[in-house]
């Protein structure tokens, strides 16, 4: 992703999936309530094997997502993010 950083994104879980090691669909339910809004720069970018987390600072995150296990980039403002526990849409503003 290039340009000025940082970038801000929001990030909504769209499901929890089947056979989640920690599925928490009580805590961060899939109705579309789950909606974190937040930054992201060059060095907090998605990548496979790592968590992902929404920034409120440099060095302060909101929220963190399980490993990502695939990401699917649908264009330069929209990525689907999959974990280890959900499925989430991340957008890019």
């Amino acid at each position: 992703m290039e340009g000025e950083y940082p970038k801000y994104i929001t990030l909504i879980k769209l499901k929890t999936l089947k056979g989640a090691k920690h599925p928490q669909e009580e805590k961060y339910p899939s109705d579309g309530s789950t909606v974190r809004d937040g930054l992201m720069w060059e060095f907090s970018l998605p990548k496979v094997g790592e968590s992902f987390a929404i920034l409120l600072s440099k060095m302060n995150a909101s929220f963190i997502t399980s490993e990502i296990k695939e990401i699917e980039k649908v264009n330069d403002n929209l990525i689907i993010l999959t974990t280890l526990n959900s499925k989430y849409k991340l957008e890019i503003k």
